[in-house]
């Protein structure tokens, strides 16, 4: 029984200990814990929330902001050792004050700093969050409307290359881009995709075409999908790069290995089946 009691007060003398150590750290940090100026003319009308985490002086709440003033206090975690009279206090001298930089709440010194910290977080860190994210948002309209402007620019250029090449021998019917990806290079940009073009033969009757007429004359069992097939629309597929130089001058490359990547300059007129 002596050993059962002797344990018990070890441990509750360590738990003791422990706390102490911990109060001490708690008390050490918010000791050393210096606030910033916070411009309010340079706030948006909002809601800002800030966090202080600390221990016993940890607490989080909302700050309301409208014509560049503070207009509301809300304490969402409150500090451990406060009452709602004391935030009441310090709400009203803050609102009074429109600063930070105010005298400690019945000489609760870093009680009143935790929540000055918190205020200094919601309105500043916060407001550098909300400023990075604007900025993130015009980077990112920026970048796709320059995307959107070099694709346009490779779609008009294969549309009219493929045009130059092709259209003495089909009717082009449409072009697609696919897989389209930038990059930057040290003497321009590459642009890598996938090009499909669909094309169909010009329209005439194909009984005039020499092989279906003579398909259709000997009764080949073929004759019927050669007709059908003459006018329907057909596809060239193609794995392309281009090259803008520094002088803003595009060059063509294929990919025409049967396996792997060998890049090769061409030219669309490269494609035609001449006899």
């Amino acid at each position: 029984m002596k050993k059962i009691i002797k344990w018990a007060f070890i441990l509750i003398g360590a738990v003791a200990l422990v706390s102490i150590i911990w109060a001490t750290k708690d008390l050490s940090d918010i000791k050393a814990v210096e606030l910033e100026v916070v411009k309010l003319e340079f706030l948006d009308d909002g809601s800002y929330h800030g966090k202080y985490e600390n221990g016993r002086f940890s607490n989080e709440l909302i700050v309301e902001i409208k014509d560049r003033k503070i207009t509301d206090i809300q304490v969402i975690k409150p500090v451990l050792s406060s009452n709602e009279q004391f935030i009441s206090d310090l709400r009203n001298l803050i609102l009074l004050e429109q600063s930070i930089d105010v005298d400690a709440v019945s000489g609760a010194t870093y009680t009143t700093k935790a929540y000055l910290k918190s205020i200094e977080k919601a309105l500043i860190t916060e407001k550098a969050e909300i400023d990075r994210e604007e900025i993130s948002e015009i980077v990112e309209e920026v970048i796709a409307k320059v995307d959107k402007e070099m694709y346009e620019r490779i779609s008009e250029y294969m549309w009219e290359e493929s045009m130059e090449a092709f259209s003495p021998y089909y009717e082009l019917l449409n072009h697609e881009i696919s897989g389209y990806e930038e990059e930057s290079i040290e003497d321009g940009i590459e642009v890598l995709f996938f090009y499909k073009l669909i094309h169909k033969n010009f329209d005439r009757d194909p009984d005039a075409v020499g092989y279906i007429k003579e398909a259709k004359e000997q009764g080949n069992v073929n004759y019927q999908l050669m007709y059908d097939e003459y006018l329907a629309p057909r596809e060239m597929n193609f794995q392309l790069k281009i090259v803008i130089d520094e002088s803003d001058g595009m060059t063509l490359f294929a990919n025409n290995a049967p396996v792997g990547t060998e890049w090769e300059k061409v030219s669309m007129t490269d494609y035609i089946l001449r006899p």
